[in-house]
């Protein structure tokens, strides 16, 4: 897990390939889905932030406020790249 800074609020894309979303970080949070080596590219989306991590915004907040099972059977991980907070929920 990245180092639990707050990051920068500045809108940016969350995207694979020609997939784009516009995420906005005062509200929202990048989700990757990354089924394993061997499967189809990841998918990408937006997901509003829970309420009780709008501010500050860190990836212990999100980690700790998300079901622990949000990605089943895959492991889950959090970055903040920038001005950016991005989930993972990806295979073996």
């Amino acid at each position: 897990m990245a180092a639990d800074t707050p990051i920068d609020h500045t809108a940016f894309n969350c995207h694979h390939g020609s997939s784009v979303s516009v995420c906005e970080p005062s509200t929202q949070y990048c989700m990757e889905f990354a089924a394993g080596v061997r499967a189809a590219e990841p998918t990408y989306g937006c997901v509003e932030l829970p309420a009780s991590c709008l501010a500050p915004t860190t990836c212990d907040c999100l980690l700790a406020s998300l079901p622990a099972d949000m990605c089943g059977i895959y492991s889950r991980d959090c970055q903040v790249r920038g001005d950016r907070i991005t989930m993972f929920c990806v295979g073996p």
